[in-house]
């Protein structure tokens, strides 16, 4: 349905291939997705559940939640990026 996200799923080639793309150039913490949903708008919004890892000796995962846009043009936009237990119920 446009407007509202999809369900939570698992990760198929494209959603991994956006995914790839949006954090091809990001240093310092390695995020592995688990999980994505999407919304359509203009363009396609998704919302990847990940497990987050500094790039440091014997690190600490946490989990994420990022947010990337793909334009209506293709162009892929990484968004805002949510550490899990800094969101307020």
């Amino acid at each position: 349905m446009v407007g509202s996200y999809s369900e939570l799923k698992q990760l198929d080639v494209e959603a991994t291939r956006i995914f790839d793309e949006a954090f091809k150039d990001l240093l310092g913490v390695h995020y592995e997705p688990l999980l994505v949903q999407s919304q359509v708008v203009a363009g396609t919004n998704l919302r990847y559940i990940c497990n987050a890892s500094p790039v440091v000796p014997n690190p600490e995962k946490y989990g994420v939640i990022v947010n990337v846009w793909v334009k209506p043009n293709g162009e892929i936009q990484r968004g805002n990026i949510i550490k899990l237990n800094d969101i307020e119920n």
